[in-house]
């Protein structure tokens, strides 16, 4: 008798336990299959151990799901030649994955759902699953196999229950007490385990990795990181232990170095990058007050870019090598590192010259840090400091009052240089060749190691930026979608969607979401910061969505899974959609308009969610969608609580423009709510609820009707584009919406139609069509009605005087026969004397 069947009470099962052999190919039953559908009902896995359960079960590792798994029904097939080579491909590579457990509470042996099995930690001989079996526990046996049953391999359907084997739901109940030693009770838990250098070695590895991977490619990037800090930036300077004192030995930090593959926009390997970092955080951090460097914000990033399009602009960029290393730490700041044995052998292979500064036995080499060092607490201010001093005290930028890291000048040419600064990427845009070929070389002979893009195509953060021949800017971010599918495990099995959401996308299914293991937590919030990278930059009909899952990544749920799901599911169909950038308009002064919307009580906990665009010439170029801050009472409300929240965005986008020198409208805000209207525009009108509420509503008062900031304009439902920023929308108004948010349709304000009124002197040309043979001239037609009260200056005039705002001056139209347009000091009467006309002239149309 075998010492398991000693110490459980059970006989081993030969033709279950020993039916299959380490690596034999087996279909084996997928628990989530139903019987009622079409949808395949096995799942290819390949064998490797018994599970030791009292149904011999067997540990798998599944071909689709790329994880361990458990499965009790099988079948051995002989192993096709594309398994053997999807095999191949996986070799080495060792992750974290989650164990899909069938047994369930009813089973003496549970493990719980959820549970994961490191690869690292798996022991030749050793089963990570083997539990310790109280005697009481042995006696409990699962239903009789029979022999026959046996012999194949396979449990018979009807012991097979679908509720208990769906691998879906994460049990979120607590276990009950029981002498079994799981895994987390190990000496190993808690300990780092490979999944996180997994993770982290994504976009970075190893020196060892590094050479067994690109081999000569990467012994050049590491002597290149090491020429620069030694000789051409002179960084470090090699020092010998014994010549500092105890005080400076207790600033001596310690080293890292890694390799990191740098892509283009497109996905195309650029180089390799070696990179030696200081550890800052043996730093003490409240010494240095001012620790971090300013990046320009992505709006502003994309209203320059629509500005490049309206004013044909020509674009590069440049990037600074060694960025940090141009900036020298202050006098009295002394730091030192001390390089680990492993990189000072490396060093020491190419610089044999610096192994006098090795001192007995220690390995290690000690550098005084003179420049600001990557990883060092105060490196990334020092470099902003250095280089916005270059641009603005030497070359004469001007910054931009509300982004900083956007600055201008004006050129000789008399022709507008813009410059966006994210780091070391520095992008440029002016009309002018000459003007940037001279900012480039201003950057060279200031930092030496400058590297630029200057043509049609570049690429800028993880952009891919293509500018056409009618000035506009196509955004491509192909190859980003292309790596968030492929790093989703799931990602064959995820269906094609048309749309990224369904109407139940902020409803929470509280019986069927569960609660996610954390592999797949962190694999959920993983997928979801990138997707919101993606959704600000090159695909914004994504946004609403990705805003939701955001607000779930603390305590995401299986149903959360399945949205991410959707959004992935509608990437995959238009990975290849790219946004335009593109003003057919061409202004004299900067025309805006902003549609302005918000849903109410969306959101599970009763709050409602904004959603703002705002529209450059025609052109849809930056929006906003965000979960309202508080709750309110009702659709009213949420209107003006969006609006007084995004006023101050109004504001900053105006501004932005203005900060550059040019003359911008007084731009229209459009609203779908009338009532939300009345209460802004006309203080008698209604009690707020509260005075948090009532100071929202004399702020806007304030901005509209007093010093006229804004004008206000109302939009029928059926033409507020914000709305896919605040609702799940399907079908083709999805379609409409999202097309303006790419950039795909451009929208088309028509004041003549229904307020008779236009455009006054901004508009120099008409819409030009595009010479691209896949342009599209498409425009949405929005057609607003004013608001009584409001002051309409600025751009608009009126053109008769039907439906007019009262203060609205009248040009004489023949075509408005029995209408007497006023003219002379009678255009400067008050409203109330206009109103009066008014009135005179309906009682006498009446007669």
């Amino acid at each position: 008798m075998c010492p398991r069947t000693k110490l459980t009470g059970r006989k081993v099962s030969q033709y279950r336990e020993y039916a299959l052999g380490f690596g034999d190919y087996v279909e084996a039953r997928d628990p989530k299959a139903r019987s009622n559908s079409m949808d395949a009902r096995s799942e290819p896995c390949i064998a490797l151990y018994p599970a030791a359960n009292v149904t011999g079960s067997w540990m798998m590792w599944s071909l689709r799901a790329q994880n361990y798994v458990r499965r009790s029904v099988w079948k051995r097939l002989p192993t096709p030649e594309l398994v053997i080579m999807k095999m191949n491909e996986l070799a080495g590579n060792a992750r974290v994955q989650m164990v899909e457990d069938e047994t369930t509470s009813d089973e003496p042996n549970e493990q719980e759902e959820g549970e994961v099995v490191r690869a690292d930690t798996i022991v030749p001989g050793e089963d990570p699953d083997q539990v310790i079996v109280t005697p009481a526990e042995a006696q409990v046996e699962s239903e009789e196999i029979t022999e026959e049953s046996e012999q194949q391999g396979e449990v018979p359907e009807d012991a097979v229950d679908d509720e208990k084997y769906d691998e879906d739901v994460v049990n979120n109940t607590e276990p009950e007490p029981e002498p079994i030693l799981r895994r987390s009770e190990r000496s190993t838990a808690g300990k780092r385990t490979q999944e996180d250098d997994y993770l982290y070695n994504l976009t970075q590895m190893s020196i060892n990795m590094g050479l067994k991977t690109h081999g000569e490619v990467a012994e050049e990037a590491i002597r290149a990181e090491f020429d620069q800090l030694f000789y051409k930036k002179k960084a470090l300077v090699p020092v010998k232990l014994s010549s500092l004192s105890k005080k400076q030995r207790k600033k001596i930090l310690r080293s890292s170095m890694f390799l990191k593959e740098k892509y283009d926009g497109k996905g195309w390997f650029e180089k390799l990058k070696g990179r030696l970092v200081a550890d800052g955080r043996m730093q003490d951090r409240t010494l240095y007050q001012d620790k971090e460097s300013k990046t320009a914000a992505i709006e502003s990033i994309m209203l320059s870019l629509g500005l490049a399009s309206m004013l044909n602009m020509k674009v590069a960029k440049a990037d600074i090598g060694g960025a940090y290393l141009n900036a020298f730490l202050e006098q009295d700041d002394e730091i030192f590192m001390r390089l680990s044995a492993q990189i000072t052998r490396v060093l020491l292979k190419y610089f044999s010259e610096l192994e006098q500064y090795i001192e007995g036995d220690d390995e290690r080499l000690i550098a005084k840090i003179v420049k600001a060092m990557y990883g060092l607490v105060q490196s990334a201010a020092l470099w902003y400091k250095v280089l916005t001093s270059f641009l603005v005290d030497k070359l004469d930028f001007e910054m931009n009052p509300v982004d900083n890291c956007v600055m201008h000048k004006v050129t000789e040419n008399g022709k507008l240089l813009i410059i966006v600064l994210y780091v070391d990427d520095i992008l440029m845009l002016c009309e002018d060749d000459d003007a940037i070929d001279w900012l480039i070389a201003e950057l060279e002979k200031e930092y030496k190691e400058v590297s630029v893009e200057k043509g049609d195509e570049i690429s800028y953060l993880g952009m891919a930026l293509k500018r056409c021949d009618d000035g506009s800017f196509e955004v491509s971010m192909e190859a980003y979608i292309k790596d968030i599918l492929a790093s989703f495990p799931e990602y064959e099995s995820i269906k094609k969607c048309i749309t990224p959401t369904t109407p139940q996308l902020f409803k929470s299914n509280s019986t069927a979401g569960k609660l996610l293991c954390q592999l797949a937590k962190e694999r959920f919030h993983t997928t979801v910061a990138r997707l919101l990278y993606l959704s600000k930059r090159g695909r914004p009909d994504i946004q609403l969505p990705v805003l939701h899952l955001c607000s779930r990544v603390k305590a995401p749920t299986t149903d959360d899974e399945l949205k991410l799901k959707r959004v992935l599911g509608y990437l995959k169909l238009t990975r290849s959609k790219k946004r335009v950038i593109r003003v057919s308009k061409k202004m004299m002064k900067i025309v805006l308009e902003f549609f302005i919307d918000a849903s109410f009580a969306t959101h599970p906990d009763g709050k409602g969610h904004n959603g703002m665009i705002v529209v450059l010439a025609g052109l849809a170029i930056i929006s906003f969608s965000r979960k309202q801050k508080i709750a309110t009472k009702d659709s009213t409300e949420s209107e003006i609580v969006a609006f007084s929240d995004l006023m101050i965005k109004i504001k900053g986008v105006v501004d932005f423009f203005k900060g550059f020198g040019l003359e911008v409208e007084t731009p229209i805000v459009y609203q779908d709510n009338k009532s939300a209207i009345t209460l802004i525009t006309k203080k008698e009108s209604g009690i707020a609820r509260t005075r948090h509420l009532q100071a929202r509503r004399a702020v806007l008062h304030e901005g509209i009707m007093d010093r006229n900031l804004f004008m206000v304009m109302f939009l029928r439902n059926a033409q507020m584009i914000a709305d896919v920023l605040t609702k799940p929308l399907g079908g083709q108004l999805f379609y409409t919406f999202a097309n303006v948010l790419m950039g795909w349709t451009q929208v088309s304000t028509d004041f003549a139609e229904t307020t008779r009124v236009r455009w006054n002197n901004s508009i120099v040309t008409a819409t030009s069509s595009s010479e691209r043979a896949d342009a599209t001239d498409r425009t949405f037609k929005v057609r607003p009605e004013p608001v009584e009260g409001v002051m309409y200056n600025g751009p608009i005039e009126a053109r008769h005087g039907r439906n007019l705002p009262h203060n609205l001056e009248r040009a004489k139209d023949d075509d408005a026969p029995g209408e007497e347009p006023l003219s002379g000091p009678d255009c400067l009467r008050d409203n109330d004397s206009i109103t009066k006309e008014q009135q005179r002239r309906k009682s006498r149309s009446r007669e």
